[in-house]
């Protein structure tokens, strides 16, 4: 009878003690199967954040390139009054000297014409 009783104690030890490792091999594997998940998921998260780096690099530089055309454009426009303002400037020069000339010679017939 004791021996019975010792061995089926054994045997429930035994059942427990499989049934333990059962249980660690178990979560053992889930575990690792959340560290590949984890990992999986951290290098997609990573490739997303170099591609998105890359994306908002591009478009950066295109919003350069661009502001710099606008820029160049501003300024060719710019240039284009100054010149027009500075042809619109000689033109009122010529024509004030021109007056100022017909001016003084119809003075001077005038003058001819009185004396």
């Amino acid at each position: 009878m004791k021996f019975k009783r010792d061995l089926e104690k054994e045997k429930q030890r035994f059942k427990d003690l499989e049934l333990s490792q059962l249980r660690i091999d178990t979560e053992n594997e889930y575990r690792a199967k959340l560290e590949q998940w984890k990992e999986s998921i951290e290098s997609m998260y990573s490739e997303k954040i170099v591609k998105l780096r890359q994306r908002e690099e591009n478009i950066i530089g295109k919003l350069k390139d661009r502001e710099r055309l606008v820029e160049q454009a501003a300024y060719e426009h710019r240039q284009q009054v100054l010149k027009d303002v500075e042809l619109m400037k000689q033109r009122e020069r010529e024509l004030e000297r021109i007056k100022s000339a017909e001016t003084e010679k119809i003075r001077l017939q005038l003058e001819k014409v009185q004396s």
